[in-house]
C-alpha cells in the first residue's frame, strides 16, 4: 500500500480505487473513514493556537516544544500558505 501512495506515476484516482479495493480485500475499514472531519480536542487546539502565536513572534523554540507535545497527542502539525493544518496520526 505504501509503494502504491508513493507512486507518482499513478494518477491520485487510480490510487485511491486500489486502496479502496484493498479495504475491500483486507478489511482494514478505510471507507468508513473517508470523507470524515477531524475533530480536534480543545486542549490540543489551544496548543495548536500557541504554537501559531509563537511562530508568529519568531519564537522558534516554543514553537517546537508545543509542535512535540501537539504530537504526543497523536497530532501531525503541517504549516502551509493558507495556514496551519493538523492531522491525526494515530488513535490513542
Amino acid at each position: 500500500m505504501w509503494k502504491l501512495i508513493e507512486d507518482k506515476e499513478q494518477s491520485t484516482e487510480s490510487k485511491g480505487a486500489t486502496l479502496l479495493y484493498f479495504d475491500e480485500v483486507l478489511g482494514l475499514g478505510l471507507k468508513d473513514i473517508i470523507g470524515k472531519s477531524l475533530e480536534v480536542p480543545a486542549d490540543v487546539q489551544k496548543l495548536i493556537e500557541a504554537r501559531d502565536k509563537a511562530r508568529a513572534e519568531k519564537d522558534f523554540e516554543t514553537s517546537d516544544k508545543l509542535r512535540a507535545e501537539i504530537e504526543e497527542k497523536g497530532f501531525d502539525v503541517m504549516d502551509s500558505e493558507e495556514g496551519t493544518k493538523v492531522k491525526a496520526i494515530r488513535n490513542l
